[in-house]
């Protein structure tokens, strides 16, 4: 995680004070002129305990495709007992 630049006293206290009075998140970021990234403002609201942090479900997917082969490969098979090799 790259760390940003810190955030002024003011603009703590305008986070603080915004969120009650329902101005959205999308709305900070417009209202904090670029200051700030979206997952910054959405980063400090949860260090602040303005918001709590969403679980997100993880689902896990293999890529890898699992083949399943004899120990011997045709050429190694053993002939029956009662067969003659051809020269």
């Amino acid at each position: 995680m790259t760390k940003e630049k810190p955030w002024t006293i003011q603009d703590e206290k305008n986070l603080k004070d915004w969120p009650k009075m329902g101005v959205t998140l999308d709305s900070l970021i417009f209202s904090f002129e670029g200051r700030y990234s979206k997952n910054a403002i959405y980063q400090k609201m949860i260090d602040l305990e303005l918001k709590e942090e969403e679980a997100t479900p993880h689902q896990v997917i293999s890529s890898i495709e699992m083949k399943i082969s004899s120990p011997r490969s045709p050429k190694h098979r053993k002939r029956p007992k009662n067969t003659k090799c051809r020269p």
